[in-house]
């Protein structure tokens, strides 16, 4: 049992994955094939209600035709004999006779004609035999009454002697004839029963034929109209977002392969959609971590600005103070070498005015140069205080310009990061319209 229905199954499975084109073809075929059978089996039932009709036409209907001339003619004879009986003189008698004998002529070749084609062919022979024995009591009593006038006699002879044979033997006639009757109705009934054969059997193979072609039509178009609903049905629930279903079309047809390509491409989808949420999530938890982060280093470059602000007012007023500072160091400067010249010339008075002030003037000679290196140093060291102020002060301006680019820097990430974050959110609608 369970081999037929594994057997059943696998026959079936043949069906469905053959190809639309072949399934089709095969309803044709089958449709195609009855039509064939009908019209062989109508070809040879016309032929043998032909061949029945050609039956009638050579058995019965000649026959039946040359046993009713066969008929006629012995009637003639008969008709005639009277007439040789009631002519009124020996001319006219004689004139009946060679009728006679040229009846009997052809009657002879009826007779011969019929016999060889009769149906009934003892009927016939019996006619031919009492027609023989009333030729015999005609020719030798009742021709010869005629002929010498003797009407009683004639009469009596025809009445008890020809007329029972002439009855007998139409009466072999009518049996002759009954035979062709049932033969042409035998004949008639086997046409009638080949063409009521011929008949049932077109009617059952156009049945049977179309009940096949029907059953095949719908069967086919069930594995054709059954994979295009499922796939339909996934193809609107596409439509409207739902990713979960499946054809799950196990025919390897045009339609269930098709079916297979759809399931194939819903899966991709899927997998697509789900990375395309995931990456979503994720990019919105960067966005959320950048937005933190951008806000941090907001504060702290706003700190720096500020803190960069307060170095720049102290710079500016070290650079005031060195400057400051120069300007007394030059003022000092110049009073020191003014000294320094004073005592240079007083030396010189003093030695030319008293070679004992020598001591003194070398004194204030060594003075006044300890006066100009005294300048100098202080001069130099004034110099590079104001450079090294000068150069703070532009160092705190590069901090602050620094803190100001970054604050703007971090503006405008501020600004990205909520694009990205709208961006973000949109994405994360979009794949919450599908479902995976």
């Amino acid at each position: 049992m369970a081999d037929n229905s594994q057997t059943t199954g696998w026959r079936l499975a043949i069906v469905a994955d053959a190809r639309t084109g072949v399934k089709i073809t095969a309803i044709v075929a089958v449709l195609a094939a009855a039509a064939l059978v009908v019209g062989i089996v109508a070809i040879v039932s016309l032929s043998s209600v032909f061949s029945g009709g050609q039956a009638i036409a050579t058995q019965n209907l000649t026959p039946s035709i040359h046993l009713a001339t066969l008929r006629d003619l012995a009637q003639q004879a008969r008709i005639a004999v009277r007439d040789a009986v009631i002519a009124t003189d020996a001319a006219a008698t004689k004139k009946v006779e060679t009728k006679i004998q040229t009846l009997d002529a052809s009657l002879d070749a009826a007779a011969d004609l019929y016999g060889s084609e009769a149906t009934d062919k003892a009927a016939i022979t019996q006619f031919k035999d009492l027609w023989t024995q009333y030729r015999a009591i005609r020719d030798q009593k009742l021709i010869p009454a005629a002929e010498a006038n003797n009407f009683p006699l004639a009469v009596s002879i025809l009445t008890n002697q020809t007329a029972p044979l002439t009855t007998e033997a139409f009466a072999q006639l009518d049996l002759a004839s009954q035979a062709e009757q049932a033969q042409a109705a035998s004949v008639l009934a086997d046409a009638k029963s080949t063409y009521t054969g011929a008949r049932r059997l077109v009617i059952v193979i156009l049945a049977v034929g179309l009940l096949i072609g029907l059953a095949m039509a719908w069967y086919v178009t069930r594995l054709v109209l059954r994979p295009l609903r499922i796939v339909s049905t996934v193809l609107d629930r596409v439509a409207e977002g739902d990713l979960t279903h499946v054809a799950n079309v196990p025919s390897r047809d045009e339609l269930g392969r098709m079916a297979q390509a759809l399931d194939r491409a819903n899966a991709r989808t899927r997998e697509v959609v789900q990375a395309f949420t995931a990456t979503a999530q994720t990019l919105a938890s960067s966005a959320e971590e950048l937005s933190a982060t951008s806000r941090e280093i907001s504060n702290a470059a706003d700190q720096a600005s500020a803190e960069a602000g307060m170095v720049s007012s102290s710079a500016e007023e070290v650079s005031t103070s060195v400057q400051t500072v120069a300007a007394s160091s030059e003022e000092m400067t110049t009073s020191i070498s003014e000294i320094a010249r004073n005592a240079t010339e007083a030396a010189q008075v003093a030695a030319q005015a008293v070679e004992s002030a020598q001591t003194a003037s070398d004194t204030m000679t060594e003075l006044g140069r300890s006066s100009e290196e005294v300048g100098n140093v202080i001069s130099r060291n004034i110099a590079e205080a104001a450079t090294g102020a000068t150069e703070i002060a532009r160092s705190v301006q590069g901090v602050a310009s620094a803190a100001q680019t970054t604050t703007e820097g971090v503006s405008q990430s501020q600004i990205a990061t909520a694009d990205v974050a709208r961006m973000s959110t949109e994405l994360q609608q979009l794949a919450s319209q599908f479902r995976v």
